[in-house]
């Protein structure tokens, strides 16, 4: 009966099993190699000794013909060996071939030796005899080391000497051979014994060394495979990110048209119950995605000499407005201090504490504050219902959300304070928090005094406008109306919304002419800058920074700018990276995160001094 090839597993381990072999006889070929090269070194010496020890007995027409052939075979194994290292690319057939060189050349090189005493024995004087036998009982320990590689071969050498050096004190006249003869039989099953340990020895150290080499191959297949896991992870949730923002911005914006136009009463509950569920969806988003990238480590910091007095003042700006619908206080207490970080991480890691702050807190106040000491602390305090001891290190922990009596729960995943710990750990700080558990919470973030400085320093502070992205998780409450502040420019100003989403793209449409503006859509950069090169009445620009798959937002506000500087430009995107936020922020233009709201687009547009005027008056 025909027996059956393996299949799956079994063929799988008997593959490895004879990779494994042919790497390890390659490794083997290499060492002996290694070895033999040194071998001429240790042999001529010892058959100078030889020649020495026999010459006043034996003539030279039989001693130099020994001595060539050896000397030769010596020579011809050291030269084989040569080649074979020297030779950069081997592949099986070389070192087949070579483990036969070795093999002849071992037991061709003991059958020499071995004659030394076979030929010679009977021509000299017990006393040679006893010398040589010395001679060559080193040789065979010698050898013994050499040939560890291949214990067959340890054994053809050993055996080719001592077999003719034992017949040899047999046959010898007038001694004991016998005796002598099973002294180096005896001494001869110590070497074999001796030869097979080492032998065994050494090719369980290759065997570790090769199963440690696997494992460390198959460990770093299993990082790449989890590190292209979480890229993967990461274009995916960016991906789904981008494709369920667009639908949110939509509906938020038409959620708002909604709310003004409906006049039933009991309706505008629910219209303001969809408005939160909107803002709730783009909190889960972000954070989803956020916390993708900092597992995936696709967050890589840009530390710069950056001012604790602007970025507190920017977070004032975008903060005291909820803190007073909240009816709290907010109170900043900045420093003259400068911060070696990244100023898009640090900002994303204090606005995440505040608003943690701001939604576990009912009445009080809120505090931002800088203090520096043994180390520079930012910190966040707020005076709500605290968080009970046992919770303090937990609270950092993904998807941990502490439950009391006291404690309501906002929606969410819980990621929010897992976030900070990500991005402190990135920006090489320590965060920690502090409670009682019966009233307030503290939050601070630490720097070493090494990253800071005081005002009067030589360090420059980076120049660069506000901090982008300030709506990046703007929770929208129930607006009814924009305020009187924010009243419609003229009606003869126009916008230009550019957007590969018709929903999206209608929707903004259907605000802006409701607050009396002029707007018209186009779907892709090339459109839109043909229709702004051929008037100059546009009075404002808003575009998405992917249309059809390409970043060509961006470009688009680019090029605007450069063909009309007087244009107001705004950029919307669903992608949340710190990579294009510092991008916006590099050529002084302002990011708006989707979802996107009537107050975030308002809040957008007189964040910058050059959004100050009234469209309608240019």
């Amino acid at each position: 009966m025909t027996e059956q090839p393996p299949s799956g597993a079994a063929a799988e381990r008997h593959a490895d099993h004879l990779r494994l072999a042919t790497r390890m006889l390659a490794e083997r070929c290499h060492l002996q190699a290694r070895q033999a090269i040194l071998e001429p070194a240790i042999g001529i010496p010892m058959i100078c000794l030889v020649l020495v020890t026999l010459h006043p007995g034996i003539g030279s027409d039989q001693l130099i013909p020994w001595s060539v052939l050896l000397g030769a075979t010596l020579l011809l194994r050291s030269v084989c060996a040569a080649r074979f290292i020297t030779r950069r690319r081997r592949d099986d057939a070389d070192t087949v071939s070579i483990a036969g060189v070795f093999n002849l050349t071992a037991g061709l090189t003991g059958l020499l030796i071995g004659a030394c005493a076979g030929l010679f024995f009977a021509q000299v004087d017990h006393t040679s005899r006893l010398v040589l036998t010395v001679l060559v009982f080193a040789w065979l320990a010698l050898g013994v080391l050499t040939y560890a590689p291949f214990p067959r071969h340890a054994l053809l050498f050993g055996g080719a000497v001592l077999a003719q050096l034992a017949v040899a004190w047999a046959l010898a006249p007038g001694v004991p051979g016998s005796l002598v003869a099973t002294g180096v039989l005896l001494y001869g099953a110590l070497l074999a014994r001796l030869s097979a340990v080492l032998s065994r020895a050494l090719l369980q150290a290759m065997r570790r060394k090769h199963r440690i080499r696997q494992l460390a191959r198959g460990l770093a297949e299993q990082r790449e495979q989890a590190a292209r896991a979480g890229r993967s992870a990461a274009r995916f949730l960016a991906a789904a990110s981008h494709d369920l923002r667009q639908p949110a911005t939509s509906l938020g914006l038409l959620v708002t048209l909604i709310r003004e136009r409906c006049q039933d009463p009991a309706l505008q509950p629910l219209i303001s119950a969809v408005d939160r569920s909107v803002t709730t969806l783009s909190d889960l988003l972000a954070s989803l995605l956020d916390l993708s990238r900092l597992e995936s480590n696709t967050m890589q910091p840009q530390p710069e000499w950056l001012s604790v007095e602007e970025l507190f003042e920017a977070l004032r700006e975008e903060f005291e407005p909820r803190a007073q619908e909240r009816g709290l206080t907010l109170l900043v207490s900045s420093a003259p201090i400068r911060i070696l970080a990244d100023r898009i991480l640090l900002a994303r890691l204090l606005r995440n504490l505040l608003d943690n702050a701001m939604r576990y807190t009912d009445r009080g106040a809120v505090t931002l504050a800088v203090a520096r000491g043994e180390r520079c602390v930012l910190s966040v305090t707020d005076t709500g219902i605290g968080i009970a001891p046992e919770h303090l290190e937990r609270i950092f922990e993904e998807h941990v959300r502490i439950s009391s009596p006291q404690r309501r729960s906002p929606p969410g995943l819980g990621l929010g304070l897992a976030m900070v710990r990500r991005l402190a750990q990135l920006l090489d700080a320590r965060i920690c928090a502090q409670s009682d558990g019966s009233r307030g919470s503290r939050f601070e973030l630490s720097f070493a005094l090494d990253r800071t400085a005081p005002d009067d320093s030589l360090h420059p502070v980076t120049e660069a406008p506000p901090i982008p992205g300030t709506l990046d998780r703007f929770n929208a409450t129930d607006y009814t109306a924009a305020p009187e502040a924010d009243a419609p420019p003229a009606p003869r100003a126009k916008v230009l919304l550019v957007d590969d989403d018709p929903d999206v793209a209608q929707a903004l449409r259907s605000l802006f002419e409701e607050r009396g503006w002029h707007a018209d859509i186009a779907t892709d950069a090339s459109t839109a800058f043909a229709r702004l090169a051929s008037s100059n009445e546009w009075a404002l620009l808003l575009t998405d920074c992917t249309l059809n798959g390409k970043p060509d937002g961006l470009a688009l506000a680019l090029a605007a700018r450069l063909a009309r500087p007087d244009l107001q430009c705004l950029l919307l995107t669903a992608d949340t990276s710190a990579e294009l936020e510092r991008q916006a922020l590099s050529h002084g233009l302002q990011l708006v995160h989707k979802p996107v709201n009537e107050r975030a687009l308002l809040d957008a547009l007189r964040n910058r001094d050059r959004f100050s005027d009234e469209p309608g008056s240019r």
